[in-house]
């Protein structure tokens, strides 16, 4: 999110992992801990104020803005992210783009496998483009 959000133009390729394109306005704020933090689908606390920080971004259009090849890598199984989020950016992102759902990978993608082929596809993408 972060490197969408910037919009560096010294960024001459790109790799988003498990980006999403917007974050529910409702994100945690049902389930707070003693602390104040806001308790996330993958048990993560975050601070409150983070609903409010992400609410001023439209990563749809700031994706549409990325000026150097982009790859989005996303996996069928994010229990935090819906793929739907991945197939938004790809949607709205320029060429060159590819948009690889990794098959069986939760959020974090850190399955053995799953990070291997992250890291392949990370690998190739980077080489072909820097």
């Amino acid at each position: 999110m972060i490197a969408l959000a910037a919009k560096d133009t010294r960024v001459r390729a790109m790799v988003i992992l498990a980006t999403p394109y917007r974050f529910p306005s409702s994100l945690g704020k049902e389930s707070l801990d003693r602390q104040g933090y806001s308790i996330i689908p993958s048990g993560r606390r975050i601070s409150t104020d983070i609903n409010k920080d992400v609410e001023a971004y439209d990563l749809c259009s700031d994706v549409a803005q990325v000026g150097c090849p982009i790859l989005i890598i996303h996996g069928s199984a994010d229990e935090v992210v819906p793929t739907e989020h991945a197939h938004q950016l790809y949607h709205h992102a320029n060429d060159p783009k590819r948009l690889e759902i990794i098959k069986g990978a939760n959020h974090a993608l850190d399955a053995s496998d799953h990070l291997e082929q992250l890291t392949t596809l990370s690998f190739e993408w980077l080489n072909k483009y820097l």
